[in-house]
């Protein structure tokens, strides 16, 4: 089935004027914002109507379109939609067979979850019910509280894994436990807690002895670092003023004086050129503004006496010229009267009569009309020539020639122009001389007196150090200054010492060394003590972690003759936690009822196990289904299948087999050489002409002995030149074998490959506008 023809009347901004009919290989094209989007988006909505509502992505236009699709058969039947129907119901598949198989958006040749959509599709082509056998596996998982795994299950308010679990090693426990009861002996632990009691004094008093010896050395160590504390800081006293950023401060002043110095001597040369410049300028004014004072005065002299003329003159001209006409016709008939009069005058002669006499005066009227018109005109040219004459003599005096009027308004055009380029020349020299002013101005009260200021600053603060120190040269501040860096690392080392011996925190240094003043203090006790004994680290460590064993043993031996009552309570609590609702509350306060306890959990165990175990073979069985149903749908791939033939035509025969792996319905490819290759191992134009033959094979499943259509957006973005020349060679060959494909692009280079083919349409896009 085909597309006869489409017309979109409007969509949103997208009208076509007149029906479209494609052709089998039809390349729809048109720059960015023509409208191919909003075209396919029509179309599909058009094909499609409410089943549109399964395509991503398709509301950039919130109206529907308006138009037709005419759809075609190989019998030649004919359907209008969306009058005649919705597509999927004509091809008896669903919107998203149509999406996933006949229609290619957003250049993606990928199927939308193409596990699901292979199972649903297998599903309804052989009539296999793989969804029913899957909810009845579910179910029988759930009834048996187990993961699909076979282990048990341990959600929240059912926790069956975590019971069992507890219940087995609860079991271990009470076993554990028994046989502890039974061979414990509380006589024997009795008398081995009162020899490990003994022990522990003996070490005890010895660690007495050591922990003396350590607090003399902690005195005597002490005593010394504040000795030498104190003292440091004393000599530190008369260094204070010396200061790390007042020795930064005097070289950055120092640097700072010779800079400045030296950008107030750029300053003041800088000045003077530029004085020297003005008063270059101002001597420039002075004698081109004479030269535009004599221009101004002749010029003001032209305006008043030459132009009145030569704009009486032109007046004159025009008034002539006008009359120039004029004064030929009065020539010709004074000529004509004179004659006329002349022969009226011989036939009065000839012949008298009253006729001759009136044509007599009659010519002689005309004649002397005209001849008083023809001598005004003759007046007027004479005084014109006068006109010219004075507007030559009246331009001489202002030092200007011409040998006509246009020479001589030429020459006053020029002599304007000089005039107003001598302007224009005072107006710039005056511009640069109140420039040059503002800068002498701006370098004389800010700029110079600044940098002095700053300067002075400086200058200044090295005096208030020298006078705050007493020092008169950078040298020697840096002398003292490092005599107080040697004195604070001494007294830093102090602290440590101190700060290691008592501590102190982070607290000031005054607040510290009263601290450890008092610390020492309190230890001067032991100034005299163990003074035979040399304080050992190792030797306290060692005591100290053997007296802690015998502390350690003797708390083991007191806990076992409360542990195992404190056992009986645990496995009581933790049995009625496991069974809270399988039975009565049960006590363990005896062996007796340990024993019966046992009994009670090996039920539960055994119970919950036989379960899983009959619901496991029984899920057993139906996966064992499930899987023989999978190898049937992988079966519509393989290498006698409609998907290989394509792929294997397609790719000139470089794959030859296309696999449907019916563990995980993953696709595989088996390259000429019989490897097989993963989808995502493919080279794009590869994966892209795959998914292209698996579209064709599916289209013929569903289509069973009928053609079909692809809609097609740019589907080859991702291929370079070659290979996007070997695809659309690909797609011609599919429109030759009875598909049509509808191909939109944007691409200058698939117009220029499918440009002028015979067996290719090509459309223009008609664009969008503005509503």
């Amino acid at each position: 089935m085909n597309i006869k023809s489409f017309h979109i009347t409007r969509y949103g901004p997208l009208s076509y004027r007149m029906p479209v009919a494609p052709a089998a290989f039809t390349l729809f094209f048109g720059n960015n914002e023509d409208g191919k989007t909003l075209t396919i988006d029509a179309l599909i909505k058009l094909l499609l109507g409410r089943k549109v509502r399964e395509f991503r992505a398709i509301d950039r236009v919130e109206e529907e379109p308006e138009g037709f699709v005419v759809l075609e058969d190989r019998e030649g039947k004919q359907v209008n939609l969306p009058k005649g129907g919705e597509l999927p119901a004509l091809l008896g598949i669903t919107s998203g067979e149509c999406g996933n198989i006949f229609i290619i958006r957003n250049s993606d040749l990928s199927i939308v979850r193409e596990s699901e959509f292979f199972t649903g599709l297998m599903d309804r082509l052989t009539g296999l019910r793989m969804e029913e056998i899957a909810r009845i596996k579910n179910k029988l998982i759930d009834l048996a509280k187990v993961t699909a795994g076979g282990v048990f299950r341990d959600i929240r308010g059912e926790k069956l894994k975590s019971r069992i679990e507890s219940a087995q090693a609860t079991i271990s426990k009470i076993e554990s436990l028994s046989m502890e009861i039974e061979n414990e002996g509380y006589d024997t632990l009795v008398q081995e807690m009162v020899k490990t009691k003994e022990k522990i004094e003996v070490l005890e008093t010895r660690l007495k002895l050591y922990e003396n010896a350590r607090r003399r050395e902690q005195y005597e160590k002490g005593k010394l670092a504040l000795e030498n504390l104190e003292g440091s800081a004393k000599e530190l006293q008369d260094l204070e003023p010396y200061m790390e950023k007042d020795l930064q401060k005097w070289r950055e002043s120092e640097k700072n004086i010779l800079r400045i110095t030296e950008e107030v001597r750029e300053l003041e040369e800088e000045r003077t050129s530029i004085e020297r410049e003005r008063k270059e300028i101002r001597e420039r004014i002075i004698e081109v503004n004479q030269t535009h004072s004599l221009h101004a005065e002749k010029k003001k002299g032209i305006d008043e006496l030459l132009k009145p003329l030569i704009r009486e003159y032109e007046t004159k001209k025009s008034a002539h010229v006008a009359e120039k006409v004029k004064a030929r016709f009065y020539t010709a008939v004074l000529v004509i009267s004179a004659a006329l009069l002349g022969l009226s005058i011989l036939g009065m002669f000839f012949r008298p009569a009253l006729f001759f006499t009136v044509l007599v005066l009659l010519f002689s009227l005309c004649a002397v009309l005209f001849g008083f018109l023809k001598g005004r005109y003759i007046d007027q040219r004479a005084r014109l020539e006068r006109g010219l004459e004075q507007i030559h003599s009246t331009i001489s005096q202002f030092g200007l020639h011409g040998e006509d009027l246009l020479s001589i308004k030429v020459n006053l055009q020029e002599f304007e122009e000089t005039c107003e380029r001598i302007r224009l020349e005072l107006d710039r020299l005056r511009v640069e001389e109140g420039a040059l002013e503002r800068q002498i101005s701006q370098l004389g009260v800010k700029s110079i007196p600044e940098r002095k200021g700053y300067l002075d600053v400086e200058s200044r603060s090295i005096e208030e150090l020298k006078e705050r120190t007493g020092e008169s040269s950078l040298e020697r501040y840096t002398e003292k200054l490092e005599l107080k860096r040697a004195l604070l690392e001494r007294i830093s080392r102090q602290q440590s010492i101190l700060q290691s011996l008592f501590g102190g925190g982070s607290a000031p240094d005054s607040e510290r060394v009263a601290f450890w003043k008092g610390r020492v203090e309190e230890i001067e006790m032991y100034s005299g003590e163990a003074t035979d004994v040399t304080f050992s680290e190792k030797l306290l460590e060692q005591e100290s972690e053997s007296l802690e064993k015998e502390q350690l043993v003797l708390q083991e031996k007191e806990g076992k003759q409360q542990r195992i009552r404190g056992l009986l309570s645990d496995i009581e609590r933790e049995v009625n936690q496991i069974l809270n609702s399988e039975g009565d509350y049960l006590h363990c306060e005896t062996s007796v009822d340990l024993a019966g306890i046992k009994r009670e959990l090996d039920s539960f165990i055994d119970l919950h196990e036989k379960m899983r175990q009959e619901a496991l073979e029984v899920h057993a069985i139906f996966s064992e289904i499930e899987s023989e149903k999978r190898e049937k749908v992988s079966e519509l791939f393989g290498g006698e299948s409609t998907v290989s033939r394509y792929f294997h035509d397609i790719t000139d025969g470089r794959y030859t087999e296309v696999r449907l792996q019916a563990e995980n319905s993953k696709i595989e490819v088996i390259r000429n050489d019989g490897r097989a290759v993963s989808v995502d191992k493919l080279s794009a134009g590869a994966y892209d002409q795959l998914y292209l033959s698996i579209r064709l094979a599916l289209a013929e499943q569903l289509l069973k002995d009928e053609k079909g259509f692809f809609i097609m957006d740019d589907p080859f973005l991702r291929a370079d030149t070659s290979r996007l020349h070997r695809q659309l060679a690909t797609l011609r060959r599919i429109a030759k074998w009875g598909w049509q494909v509808l191909y939109f692009s944007a691409k200058e280079e698939v117009k220029r490959y499918l440009e002028g083919k015979d067996d290719v349409k090509l459309i223009q896009l008609p664009g969008t506008f503005n509503p």
